[in-house]
């Protein structure tokens, strides 16, 4: 858990405009959705989450030690 949190910390500002930019990304959509009364572009918040999986394993992948090959392997499948 400690390395997790000195990454975190390390990389504090890249975190905090980056789940800014997404914050208002879905506030945006949530106005947009009570003002047309549609859920026509609902998907989009999937879509973050999706592209964030991938962030946060590359993330994870760079901050620490060389990994064990099955640790790897088992990152890579996922």
């Amino acid at each position: 858990m400690e390395p997790l949190k000195i990454l975190i910390f390390n990389r504090f500002k890249i975190l905090s405009i980056l789940f800014a930019a997404m914050a208002l990304s879905m506030l945006l959509l949530m106005i947009r959705m009570k003002l047309n009364q549609s859920f026509h572009f609902l998907f989009l918040v999937w879509n973050l989450f999706l592209a964030l999986i991938p962030f946060a394993i590359t993330t994870a992948l760079a901050s620490g030690k060389k990994p064990y090959k099955l640790y790897f392997l088992v990152v890579f499948l996922v």
